[in-house]
């Protein structure tokens, strides 16, 4: 046999191979990133941090939806979830989505997506929502903070803001179990995961030397409030950036 074929590799190497990921996202959530993950030769240690939980009364909700508006912004696929099955009724004007995970629930919903912006964030929708400002209806989590309303009402927007879902911690010892059996890396994907995480790894959080990888500055800005260092910021704030930034840093 010649020698080439004996030397050449009989797989594409993965570049986690071997490394242990802590995955926290939600209940039903988090197979994506555990997949991907796992393709890098990962292994995925899926513990959900938080549930996403339906609000105990949605009559605000509806009626916001019902209302006339020049743009409705979503920011989260939970978002898109809590409302599917009102929306199609209420599309009758220009819809955005924070990135393209959003955007695809909104279409598996049959609703036509108008607007993504450059960056995933929801800095970036506020900052480049299209003008001239006009009424929007914001469609958020009853704990996310007022950056984006407050964003776009300085561009001179007329916002009307309507929380859709809420969550909280769950997975508390489980966590604590994970980072105590040992784990490489901690993968983390919004700001109410992150606050989860740290509560449950100790005050301060105590992270046994994994390193923390955050999906974007918003979840990068919880994990300071949090007390917690983080190894690296993906640049494409998307699943596949996130795994990418961790494979980049973790390869042998």
């Amino acid at each position: 046999m010649p020698e080439a074929l004996l030397k050449a590799p009989n797989k594409m190497r993965r570049r986690l191979e071997g490394r242990r990921i802590l995955v926290l996202r939600p209940e039903g959530q988090a197979e994506d990133l555990a997949r991907a993950l796992t393709a890098e030769g990962a292994d995925a240690v899926v513990v959900p941090a938080i549930r996403i939980l339906p609000l105990p009364d949605t009559e605000a909700l509806d009626a916001a939806l019902r209302r006339e508006h020049d743009w409705v912004l979503f920011t989260s696929i939970n978002g898109v979830a809590a409302v599917c099955e009102t929306i199609p009724e209420a599309m009758l004007t220009r819809v955005a989505a924070v990135g393209p995970a959003t955007a695809e629930a909104l279409a598996s919903a049959g609703v036509a997506v108008d607007f993504v912006p450059s960056a995933y964030t929801t800095a970036a929708l506020a900052s480049e929502l299209p003008g001239p400002p006009s009424r929007v209806c914001v469609v958020r989590a009853e704990a996310a903070g007022p950056d984006l309303e407050a964003i776009l009402s300085e561009r001179g927007y007329e916002v009307e803001r309507v929380n859709a879902y809420r969550t909280e911690p769950s997975g508390h010892h489980l966590i604590v179990e994970a980072l105590d059996d040992g784990v490489d890396g901690v993968a983390l994907t919004s700001a109410s995961i992150t606050e989860a995480f740290a509560d449950a790894a100790g005050h301060p959080p105590d992270t046994r030397g994994a390193a923390i990888f955050s999906i974007g500055p918003a979840t990068t800005a919880a994990c300071r409030k949090a007390g917690l260092t983080v190894t690296a910021e993906a640049p494409t704030h998307t699943i596949p950036g996130l795994v990418a930034t961790i494979a980049d840093t973790m390869e042998i």
